[in-house]
């Protein structure tokens, strides 16, 4: 059987690699003929690694409490100009033609962005997972996904069509692994609305003979 390579694809496993590599290369470092000098080399570029991961898990972190806090005004101030919009509709020089400038006449199937909430549904397909959605409304969506157990996600894919197939990268044990996924949907290249819900799957990989 062909060896999977040591590096790891995922950055939670990556980081993980490079923090265990970095602490204990120096143990080694006269086995394998290396100077001091290599050595730090070695651990600076672990440390590049790691920091650039880390980097990335704090702007998701930040990027997180943003997107909460612009939901939060939405659904807030939203509700409020709503309730000002309606007096401006009873008033006695409302015309249809002013709501139509201003756009506030609704269409008769209502879309609203802030209170939209993608259906994401996941199965195994070999040794692939598939998502499957319904965009109904919006450009794409994008998935989000962790192994169970992970403080953070990470954004997997941006979807377009249903349904998403995704190859997970499996460790040499090829132990089941417990994912969660869930979604936003997207409009413009900006996500909108609410996650939908979270999804768990236990995956495991297929072994032919």
């Amino acid at each position: 059987m062909r060896k999977k390579p040591f590096f790891p694809m995922l950055a939670t496993d990556l980081a993980v690699w490079a923090y265990n590599y970095k602490n204990k290369i120096g143990n080694f470092a006269s086995s394998l003929g290396m100077t001091l000098e290599e050595v730090t080399a070695e651990i600076a570029i672990c440390n590049k690694i790691i920091d650039a991961i880390n980097d990335v898990f704090a702007a998701k972190a930040s990027l997180k409490s943003t997107l909460k806090t612009r939901n939060s005004i939405i659904a807030t101030e939203g509700f409020d100009l709503r309730k000002v919009i309606k007096r401006h509709k009873s008033s006695a020089g409302y015309t249809d033609a002013i709501g139509f400038a201003l756009g506030i006449i609704g269409s008769d199937s209502e879309f609203n962005p802030s209170t939209y909430q993608p259906v994401i549904k996941v199965e195994p397909f070999g040794n692939l997972i598939t998502i499957r959605f319904a965009k109904k409304g919006v450009d794409s969506i994008n998935i989000y996904q962790r192994k169970k157990g992970d403080d953070s996600f990470r954004l997997l894919a941006r979807a377009t069509k249903s349904p998403f197939k995704y190859q997970p990268t499996m460790d040499a044990t090829e132990t089941p692994v417990h994912f969660e996924f869930f979604a936003f949907g997207v409009i413009k290249d900006e996500e909108i609305g609410l996650p939908s819900n979270l999804v768990s799957f236990l995956f495991s990989q297929q072994i032919e003979d």
